[in-house]
């Protein structure tokens, strides 16, 4: 998973999530927990969500934080990595194997 400041290139988000995850059970998994933790930190729902509909990606937008997700063949389909590889990333401390 990386953290990517676009701000300072991007009007409309601050962040990007970029996170990849094996398949559709997790994607779920992924998705629901996000949710419950902006409930929790009074982020309410998003903004915005949108789905492939082959399923190879989701975007949820927070307003400030913009969530991609994707599974590892849309991940290198849509290359937001290299879109964005001159941007700042922000380090997360404690980041699990996800990518």
């Amino acid at each position: 998973m990386r953290l990517l400041f676009v701000g300072d290139r991007l009007g409309i988000a601050e962040y990007f999530v970029l996170a990849t995850v094996n398949n559709s059970r997790q994607a779920r998994a992924v998705r629901d927990a996000i949710r419950l933790e902006c409930k929790a930190i009074g982020a309410g729902v998003p903004d915005r969500a949108s789905e492939d509909p082959e399923g190879r990606w989701s975007l949820y937008d927070y307003d400030d934080v913009v969530l991609h997700l994707f599974d590892e063949e849309g991940r290198r389909h849509y290359d937001l990595d290299a879109v964005w590889a001159d941007v700042p990333e922000i380090s997360l401390e404690g980041e699990g194997e996800a990518a």
